[in-house]
């Protein structure tokens, strides 16, 4: 949580770092899926990671977008149901990968939708089921996104789950 607060006190300074180097989506993604293995066994959610062949090296910070991974995957293991399936998916766009995460959880409101990626906003429907979460993951992710010259978005239904979308250019 610590961690957190300080990251967004370097956005919001304009201080916080992006070292770019080459780096594999596909193993950072591996990697925070083992690293909540646990939380996923005990949901018992299955997960379905496709076209893992387009996870070839992009020019990114990798500890500063494996945590935008952590913070979307968290979020999708947190708000699915038990023995739910959440979906990741790679896909090459021309000069960008596009990485979704999709769940079948509880879905963003309607009236949510427009602050989800505000500074310490939570979605009402979460804050009332989840006590957990300071309301900056989303924040953080989407400055690490843009800073890294990416976009990130989502759709999202009430009670039928989010699909998380970050594009992520090859080369920048």
């Amino acid at each position: 949580m610590v961690k957190s607060f300080l990251d967004a006190s370097r956005i919001d300074l304009g201080t916080l770092i992006i070292e770019k180097e080459m780096t594999n989506i596909g193993d950072l993604i591996n990697n925070e899926l083992e690293e909540q293995k646990q939380r996923i066994e005990e949901k018992k959610l299955e997960i379905e990671f496709t076209n893992q062949e387009n996870t070839q090296q992009i020019l990114v910070d990798p500890k500063r977008i494996r945590m935008v991974f952590q913070n979307l995957l968290s979020n999708a293991v947190k708000y699915s149901e038990l023995k739910s399936k959440i979906i990741i998916d790679i896909t090459k766009e021309g000069q960008n990968l596009l990485i979704t995460f999709k769940d079948t959880g509880m879905g963003i409101p309607e009236l949510d939708k427009d602050k989800i990626f505000t500074k310490l906003y939570r979605a009402k429907n979460v804050v009332s089921s989840a006590t957990e979460g300071t309301g900056l993951g989303l924040y953080i992710a989407k400055n690490i996104v843009e800073q890294s010259g990416g976009k990130i978005w989502f759709e999202s239904d009430l009670n039928n789950g989010t699909i998380f979308y970050v594009r992520l250019p090859i080369k920048n």
